[in-house]
């Protein structure tokens, strides 16, 4: 009786060692769960970051792309009235007015040509500056989401579920133990 009774008592200590081991193991799992959550939060953010950077990537080609059919209409255009000199303009003119208009005409022409020249040159290190970024960001993700598999991957098990390797002395322990936390 004495031995059934020390039995018990052992039993009983190692019921309660079980139990603080499964709380300790249920608070690790919450704390492996928040960083899970944390990082999918952290991917979600960075995916629409991209994705916007995509967009505006996309914006700044399309203005990239007409600003460069502006600079070519004007070049052309300065090319076939550029050939001429002043005199042969002057010459060429029905009154000093319209040459006049001419000279102002090429002079806005040449400033819209250094404009164009200049909007085409900022958007390409937009452009490039944003493809950078985007690098980044894509760069960064794996590494978030390996986190979050690496943190997946740790037996996360749900709170209140006690998985314990049992020896054939403490079965009963461990059965008495899911009998009171179904």
């Amino acid at each position: 009786a004495a031995t059934l009774q020390q039995e018990i008592a052992t039993n009983e200590s190692q019921a309660g060692q079980l139990a603080n081991q499964a709380r300790t193991l249920e608070n690790t799992i919450a704390g492996l769960n928040n960083q899970i959550a944390q990082a999918t939060a952290q991917i979600q953010l960075t995916d629409v970051k991209i994705n916007g950077l995509e967009e505006e990537l996309k914006t700044a080609q399309r203005e990239l792309d007409r600003q460069k059919g502006l600079l070519k209409a004007n070049m052309r255009a300065l090319y076939k009235r550029g050939g001429a000199s002043t005199v042969e303009l002057l010459v060429a003119s029905d009154s000093f007015s319209e040459f006049i208009d001419e000279q102002e005409y090429l002079e806005r022409l040449k400033a819209s040509i250094q404009d164009s020249t200049q909007k085409v040159l900022t958007l390409k290190q937009d452009i490039e500056a944003k493809k950078n970024e985007q690098l980044e960001r894509t760069d960064a993700e794996p590494v978030i989401a390996g986190a979050a598999r690496k943190a997946d991957g740790q037996q996360v098990v749900e709170p209140g579920v006690c998985q314990v390797h049992e020896d054939p002395n403490t079965r009963s322990v461990a059965a008495r133990q899911r009998a009171q936390h179904p």
